[in-house]
């Protein structure tokens, strides 16, 4: 388990944000699958690997399961990669989740925004404090559309010692460089836009990519997040538009899709996707043979029969 500084220091590059696999007969989670999934991220070289985040539909499991998951996910990881846990929720379950996470092999904490309330900057800011006290590992703070993570408050934020990173995922560069601009090194920055934006991000001061095709092409993933990282963003592009542009932008066509598609995909390159659980659904069937036409001709699908539904 890393200490907050080392996370910070050793943050970069590709981050899976794995999805949790369902299956479909009774909707439990395929912990068999996920193993799998975990091995081909930790062989194939990403050395962090997010959990129980919002791809790996965090508010849908039971608090027995984040916490099998996160066991799991820790043992097939160990010493090859480093684990990031999703927390969310209230704050007294958000503390409950991230004492587990520290529990159970965790190295960092990402804290996901509060979902049906509104709370105010002064709440949000007691929000992350108190999760933040709760543990003693790492803390990533994680904003999405529709949450306003100010650079004041962000800043608010990083005072307390082990915030240590900030995904943004908004869209909004240049809020973000804004925030880069104020906080500066004491936070490590993260693009959670994937990598459709990943050059942008990084020319305003992210080090790190949130990667969902990373999930079954690592090797992109790699290769792409460290061409960012050498401002090589010529090269960034080349290796993104054949194979990366494309699906992201199948992806894109539908947000109720962005982690049921991956999903779909996964099964398809021959990994563990499994289904959601409501109240997100598969895509439909002419998606999925749209997608599967793609992942064809991108040369993902594995076999004959490959993510066929189960």
């Amino acid at each position: 388990m890393l200490q907050p500084e080392e996370v910070k220091e050793t943050l970069r590059g590709p981050v899976a944000f794995a999805p949790t696999p369902f299956r479909r007969d009774n909707l439990g989670i395929d912990l068999a699958g996920f193993r799998r999934n975990m091995d081909y991220l930790a062989q194939n070289g990403i050395q962090w690997v997010c959990v129980a985040g919002f791809v790996g539909e965090y508010s849908a499991l039971r608090p027995d399961e984040f916490t099998l998951l996160l066991k799991t996910a820790a043992d097939v990881l160990k010493s090859k990669s480093y684990l990031i846990v999703g927390v969310g929720g209230g704050t007294y379950s958000a503390c409950e989740a991230a004492r587990a996470a520290q529990d159970h092999g965790a190295d960092c904490i990402m804290v996901l925004p509060p979902y049906l309330v509104q709370p105010t900057p002064v709440g949000l800011v007691e929000h992350f404090h108190a999760i933040s006290a709760s543990t003693r590992i790492a803390v990533m703070i994680h904003s999405m559309p529709g949450t306003n993570f100010s650079p004041e408050l962000v800043e608010t934020v990083a005072q307390s010692s082990n915030v240590v990173a900030y995904k943004d995922e908004s869209g909004d560069l240049r809020g973000f460089d804004e925030t880069v601009t104020r906080v500066g090194d004491r936070l490590v920055y993260m693009n959670g836009k994937a990598e459709m934006m990943m050059a942008q991000y990084f020319v305003a001061g992210a080090t790190s990519n949130a990667t969902a095709i990373g999930n079954f092409d690592a090797p992109l993933a790699l290769s792409a997040c460290q061409a960012a990282l050498q401002r090589d963003y010529q090269k960034v592009q080349e290796l993104l538009l054949p194979k990366a542009r494309p699906w992201y932008r199948l992806r894109e066509k539908n947000r109720a899709y962005l982690i049921s598609l991956t999903k779909a995909s996964m099964e398809l390159a021959g990994l563990c996707g499994g289904t959601v659980r409501p109240p997100l659904s598969e895509i439909s069937r002419a998606d999925h043979d749209e997608l599967r036409a793609l992942m064809e001709r991108l040369n993902y699908v594995q076999c004959a029969g490959a993510g066929e539904r189960r």
